[in-house]
């Protein structure tokens, strides 16, 4: 662990799953959420927007107050988050 938190910290670009796979879950037509606190001092919140290469349908959504845990850092922003978009997928919209 403290190994992949000092790659990390140094900046560098981080492995989040091969190309093959990447391509492969482009290719699939489903909604997506992904959460991430602004002040992660782990992994840049330019990360987050660039989860739509990956999945075309993301919603991405900013947690101003939180780092690289949001559901520990804020719990009830993740869950209003969460629910909202459940809630709307279960409505169908």
């Amino acid at each position: 662990m403290h190994a992949r938190r000092s790659r990390l910290a140094s900046g560098r670009t981080p492995v989040l799953g091969s190309e093959a796979l990447r391509d492969r879950l482009s290719r699939l037509d489903v909604p997506v959420l992904v959460i991430w606190g602004a002040h992660d001092p782990y992994v840049g919140v330019g990360y987050a927007q660039q989860q739509r290469e990956t999945f075309p349908q993301a919603e991405v959504v900013i947690l101003e107050d939180s780092g690289h845990w949001p559901m520990i850092d804020d719990p009830e922003a993740v869950e209003r988050v969460v629910t909202h978009f459940l809630g709307r997928r279960l409505r169908g919209r």
